[in-house]
């Protein structure tokens, strides 16, 4: 039978890993506080990390009364309207939408040619 105790310790932090958690402890609570946000010492603890801010594929435009709208209802949702553009800006609005997809302009040309 093992000891209940001993069965849930926490793993032993080194001490890079105390002082980058205790910096970003203090920043939290300085932000919950009100405060400014963390001082600059604590990203020189952070690893880096890329965290895509949209995602790669899926956008969609949508006519919508006099307007266009850019959307991607598989992350977002149907309601979420990333951009809208007016009717007269198709194109505009078309070429954008093939970028954020990963493809290019000129394959939306080629497709209507």
């Amino acid at each position: 039978m093992c000891n209940s105790a001993h069965a849930f310790a926490r793993p032993a932090l080194s001490s890079d890993m105390r002082t980058a958690r205790w910096h970003i402890i203090r920043s939290l609570r300085s932000l919950l506080r009100g405060g400014r946000a963390a001082s600059k010492g604590w990203f020189a603890f952070m690893n880096a990390m890329v965290i895509p801010l949209l995602p790669r594929d899926g956008f969609t435009v949508r006519r919508v009364g006099e307007r266009w709208e850019l959307v991607n209802s598989r992350y977002y949702g149907r309601a979420v309207v990333l951009h809208s553009w007016p009717r007269d800006r198709h194109t505009e609005a078309f070429e954008h939408c093939y970028r954020l997809n990963g493809r290019t302009v000129e394959e939306l040309r080629a497709a209507f040619r």
